[in-house]
C-alpha cells in the first residue's frame, strides 16, 4: 500500500495526482459531476514478475516502496534435518494441499485481484479458483491453472447453466492413482477431477458445503464429506455420478443452517459462480487484504450515524473512498454502523454489493438478508491467545521490536490517561466491549481526509507481520483502515501524546500490551484442556490449572466437561457445580475429585473448558435428543443420531437400582429441597449458565415416574 501523502507527491508517477486514474489520465467508470472533491486516498500496487511494484495504470511505484514480502505459500519440511524451504507465488490464499502418487505437489485455493479498483470493475471477477502445482524435487518450477477455463472474466453474469459449471471456494483434494485430482467446492456444492496440470476432466454435484474428501480406488468410490448438509455423498468415479448421501446429525443451529449460504453459496450468490462474501471474508473472518471498493460514478451520502463532531458537522461519504482493508465478519453484530466509515447502517444494507460486486441478478430480499444477519450474528471472535487462563490481562507481553508491554498497567493508561487535546483519553472513541463507540468522527486533519466509524479492536494480535523497513513480510497490510501503519507502535505516535519521552515509550508499550491482548468477547478458557494419566494426578500445577477451570465453571462463566478412556471405551462427564460431575448415564453422578484420580495411563481423563450453554451436548449427549450417550449405548440406540432413541428407558430411576420405587421419589424430593443439582431432571440452565433447578424439574421428573418405564425426551430439541 502506498500512502496518500506520498500518493500525493508530485514526484509521483501520476503528478502527484490523488485519487489518481486508473485508466490512461481518465478514470473509468467516468467520476460523477455531482459529487465533491474526492479525499485524498492510498494505492494499492501490485508485485509483478519483474519485482516492480506497479497499479492497475500500470503506473510504476517501486521507487516509492522500501519493503518486501515473501509471498510463501506451501513450507516444505526436511524431516532427516528439519530443515525449511518453500513454494512461492502459487495463489493468494492456499486452500488445501496434497502430494500425487508421482510425487507432485498440488495447492488448490483462491487468487485475489485486489489491486484492480473501483467495484463495477471487479463486479463478479474480483477471486480466481486456481491450483499452483510444482515437483517436489524443484518447487521453484511451478505451475498455474484457473480451474474455471470457461469464465473469461470479461462479464459480470453467465447463464445459469454456465454458471453451474464455475468451483467455488475450493476445500479438499484426493488423488487417483493415475496422479488426477478430485476438488472440492465448499461454495459451489460441487467437486471436480483434474489433471495433474490442472485441466479440467469431470464434475460432479454433490450436497452443501463439500469439503473433505477420500477415494477408495479398490471399488472407484469417491466419498465427500458434506459439511452444511451434514451428509457424505458417495461418487462413482467411473461414471462421474453421485450415488447417494447419507446423512449425519448435525447439531448445527437454525440460524446457521438457513444464513449460511449467503455468505459461502458462490452459485446462489454470484454471477459467474466462483465468487462469494467468503472470497474475500475467509470463513467469515478476513483475507488481510485492501480493496478499493469504491465507485467514482456513485453518490455522496450523507452521514446519518451520531457525529463526534455535533449533527452535520462530518463530512458526507465520498464514493470514491479509496482502498480500505478487509474486516472480519466475527462479532460485527451490534456494532453498527458497520464498515470502516460506518456508510453501511446494518448488515441488510449490504444487499446491493450482491448485484454491484458480486454480480447477482437481483439483490437478496429481505427475509435471506435478516437470515445472513442471523447467521453472522452466531460469529464470534476466538478466545484471545494472550489473556490468562482467568482471562485476566497479562503483565508482560512482547511487543513492536521485541519490547515487552504490561497490559495491566496498559489498560488503565488506555481508560484515563490524556492523549489528545481536550483531555480525551483513548476510551474516549474506543469504549464499550468491542472498543468503539460507533460514531462518526471527522476532526478535519490532513491525516484524517474523510468521516470514519471509531474502529473496534479486536484481533489486533492478528494483524502483525508488516514492517516497512523489512524485505521479508509475511503480510503487505498493517493497521487502520488503509494501513497508515506497519505497526501498533506506530499508530500509537501518530498525534498522541502519551508524556514525556521516557515516559511516552513506556506508556505506548503497555497500552500496545493491551491492545494485543484486547478482550475478545470470548473467555480465554474457552477450548482449554488439562489431562491426568496417574502419573500427574497430584502435580500442583495441573491441579491449580483444573481449579481455575472449577472456579469459572461454579460462577458459569464456562462449562466444564471430562473424558475418560474406560477399558476400550469412552465416558463422557459434563460438570454440574458443587464438585460434581454427570456422566453419560443419566443419574449416574461422581465426585469431580474422584473422576480426576481414577486417571491412570492406560484410562486418562481430560477436562475441556466449553461454552456453558454446550457443556451437555459436548459432555454427555452430543445429538441432543435427550437421552444420554451412555445410556443410548446400553440401550441399543445410536448416540451419534438425533432420530435413533431407546425403545425403553426408566428416566425416573433416580436410584439406579432398575425399577421405580418409593426410594426414587424420596432420593429426588431431598436433592430438589437441598437445590442440589442433582435435581436438574430437565438439565436445564438459567441466565447465568449454571444449572436450573424449579418446578419444572420437579414436575417432569413426577411425570417420567408416573409413566413408568417408557421412552421419552429429557429436553426440547431447541435445547442448546
Amino acid at each position: 500500500m502506498i500512502d496518500f501523502p506520498v500518493v500525493s507527491n508530485a514526484s509521483g508517477p501520476d503528478g502527484g495526482q490523488n485519487p489518481p486514474p486508473n485508466s490512461g489520465n481518465d478514470f473509468v467508470p467516468a467520476v460523477n459531476p455531482a459529487s465533491l472533491a474526492p479525499p485524498p486516498v492510498s494505492q494499492i500496487v501490485r508485485r509483478s514478475a519483474d519485482g516492480r511494484f506497479r497499479d492497475d495504470n500500470n503506473r510504476d511505484w517501486t521507487n516509492f516502496v522500501n519493503w518486501n514480502f515473501h509471498d510463501h505459500d506451501i513450507a516444505i519440511i526436511d524431516t532427516t534435518g528439519n530443515t525449511v524451504t518453500y513454494a512461492n507465488g502459487l495463489m493468494t490464499t492456499v486452500m488445501s494441499v496434497g502430494v500425487a502418487p508421482n510425487g507432485r505437489v498440488l495447492a488448490v485455493g483462491t487468487e485475489a485481484t485486489n489491486e484492480r479498483r473501483f467495484e463495477p470493475n471487479v463486479n463478479a471477477t474480483f477471486i480466481r479458483v486456481r491450483t499452483g502445482s510444482f515437483p517436489a524435487a524443484t518447487p521453484t518450477n511451478t505451475l498455474i491453472a484457473d480451474l474455471n477455463p470457461h469464465l473469461d472474466y470479461q462479464t459480470t453474469s453467465v447463464a445459469p447453466e454456465v454458471r453451474e459449471q464455475s468451483i467455488g471456494d475450493p476445500r479438499g483434494i484426493a488423488f487417483q492413482p493415475d496422479g488426477s485430482a478430485w476438488i472440492s467446492g465448499m461454495g459451489s456444492n460441487n467437486v471436480i477431477r483434474a489433471d495433474s496440470t490442472g485441466t479440467r476432466l469431470a464434475r460432479v454435484d454433490v450436497g452443501q458445503g463439500p469439503t473433505g474428501l477420500a477415494f477408495n480406488g479398490a471399488v472407484n468410490r469417491l466419498y465427500v464429506l458434506n459439511k452444511f448438509d451434514a451428509s457424505i455423498s458417495v461418487v462413482d468415479t467411473g461414471t462421474n455420478q453421485e450415488l447417494g448421501r447419507l446423512p449425519f446429525f448435525d447439531p448445527t443451529t437454525t440460524a446457521v443452517r438457513l444464513g449460511r449460504p449467503m455468505l459461502y453459496d458462490t452459485h446462489a450468490t454470484s454471477g459467474l459462480g466462483q465468487a462469494a462474501c467468503a472470497g474475500c471474508h475467509v470463513d467469515a473472518r478476513t483475507d488481510f487484504l485492501a480493496w478499493d471498493l469504491g465507485d467514482p460514478s456513485g453518490e455522496m451520502k450523507a452521514v446519518n450515524q451520531t457525529c463526534v463532531q455535533g449533527p452535520g458537522n462530518c463530512r458526507p461519504w465520498h464514493p470514491m473512498k479509496g482502498p480500505l482493508v478487509t474486516q472480519s465478519l466475527q462479532g460485527i453484530v451490534g456494532t453498527e454502523p458497520l464498515h470502516w466509515r460506518g456508510d453501511r447502517e446494518n448488515l441488510a444494507a449490504f444487499a446491493p454489493a450482491f448485484v454491484g460486486l458480486q454480480g447477482r441478478t437481483t439483490q437478496p430480499d429481505a427475509t435471506a438478508m435478516q437470515q445472513f444477519s442471523d447467521f453472522i450474528a452466531t460469529v464470534r471472535y476466538p478466545p484471545n491467545p494472550f489473556r490468562n487462563l482467568d482471562n485476566s490481562l497479562p503483565t508482560a507481553v512482547t511487543v513492536t521490536g521485541g519490547a515487552i508491554g504490561n497490559a495491566v498497567n496498559g489498560q488503565t493508561i488506555f481508560q484515563t490517561q490524556p492523549v489528545l487535546p481536550g483531555g480525551a483519553t483513548c476510551q474516549t472513541c474506543h469504549g464499550g466491549p468491542a472498543g468503539t463507540t460507533r460514531r462518526i468522527d471527522d476532526p478535519m486533519l490532513a491525516a484524517a481526509p474523510q468521516s470514519m466509524k471509531q474502529a473496534q479492536l479486536r484481533g489486533m494480535y492478528e494483524k502483525v507481520g508488516w514492517s516497512i523497513g523489512s524485505q521479508n513480510n509475511s503480510k503487505g497490510f498493517g493497521f487502520n483502515s488503509n494501513s497508515d501503519f506497519d505497526t501498533l507502535d506506530a499508530l500509537l505516535r501518530a498525534g498522541f501524546n502519551f508524556g514525556p519521552p521516557q515516559q511516552a515509550q513506556i506508556a505506548r508499550r503497555d497500552v500496545e500490551a493491551f491492545m494485543i491482548a484486547f478482550d475478545n468477547g470470548t473467555h480465554a478458557a474457552i477450548g482449554q484442556q488439562v489431562a491426568f494419566d496417574g502419573a500427574n494426578n497430584g502435580d500442583a500445577a495441573t491441579l491449580a490449572r483444573l481449579n481455575t477451570l472449577v472456579t469459572l465453571a461454579n460462577a458459569g462463566t464456562i462449562g466444564l466437561i471430562a473424558e475418560r478412556r474406560d477399558g476400550a471405551a469412552g465416558r463422557g462427564y459434563v460438570y454440574i457445580t458443587q464438585g460434581l460431575m454427570l456422566s453419560d448415564r443419566k443419574h449416574a453422578f461422581i465426585d469431580l475429585t474422584t473422576l480426576r484420580d481414577s486417571a491412570t495411563a492406560s484410562d486418562p481423563v481430560t477436562f475441556t473448558a466449553v461454552g456453558a450453554r454446550t457443556a451437555y451436548r459436548a459432555g454427555v449427549d452430543r445429538d441432543i435428543d435427550g437421552f444420554l450417550d451412555g445410556d443410548e449405548s446400553n440401550l441399543g440406540s445410536s448416540p451419534d443420531n438425533g432420530g435413533s432413541v431407546p425403545a425403553f428407558s426408566c428416566l425416573a430411576d433416580f436410584n439406579l437400582d432398575g425399577i421405580y420405587t418409593q426410594a426414587d421419589i424420596d432420593g429426588f424430593n431431598a436433592a430438589f429441597n437441598a437445590l442440589s443439582p442433582r435435581a436438574n431432571f430437565n438439565l436445564s440452565l438459567g441466565g447465568t449458565g449454571l444449572p436450573s433447578i424449579d418446578a419444572t424439574d420437579q414436575n417432569q421428573f413426577t411425570a417420567a415416574f408416573n409413566a413408568g418405564c417408557s421412552s421419552g425426551l429429557m429436553f426440547g430439541d431447541s435445547f442448546e
